[in-house]
């Protein structure tokens, strides 16, 4: 893609995204091996991937879906560093860099590496990811947010 066209696509796709007043919404039909992440959402702080737990283990925890973070850091960071693509993996990254920066806030990039392995992106990098996750940990240790 042309550097102009790749950076009119993204103010779209920003523009879409801030539009609707939420960023992204929660995958409903995957698969059941836990294998890609794609249906993780938050409970009691920590990611869990729902495919992989019955309902009866929800009752009691707080739940935390893609919707529940109402224009959360990450998914501000997620759009900053341009992170998805196909977007099918996004809500369940987005959830699990959530709860990662929640629980690790002192996180280095291999405990990053060690969360985001958990979920699997065929579309982009990795890299992009990480920034996203590297920039909102910057921004609560109080150190500016570099933006692309």
């Amino acid at each position: 893609m042309k550097k102009g066209i790749e950076s009119d696509y993204r103010r779209y796709w920003k523009k879409i995204c801030s539009s609707k007043g939420h960023i992204f919404f929660q995958l409903t039909l995957l698969y059941d091996s836990g294998d890609c992440g794609a249906c993780t959402v938050i409970a009691d702080s920590l990611p869990v991937k729902t495919c992989m737990m019955l309902a009866v283990d929800a009752v009691g925890k707080k739940l935390t879906t893609i919707e529940g973070l109402h224009d959360d850091p990450m998914q501000r960071a997620f759009v900053e560093k341009w992170d998805f693509q196909c977007g099918y993996c996004t809500s369940g990254f987005i959830l699990n860099a959530h709860a990662l920066v929640t629980v690790h806030p002192d996180a280095t990039e291999e405990v990053i590496e060690e969360w985001l392995s958990s979920n699997i992106c065929r579309c982009t990098s990795y890299q992009e990811i990480k920034e996203a996750v590297l920039s909102v940990l910057n921004e609560q240790r109080g150190r500016p947010r570099n933006r692309r």
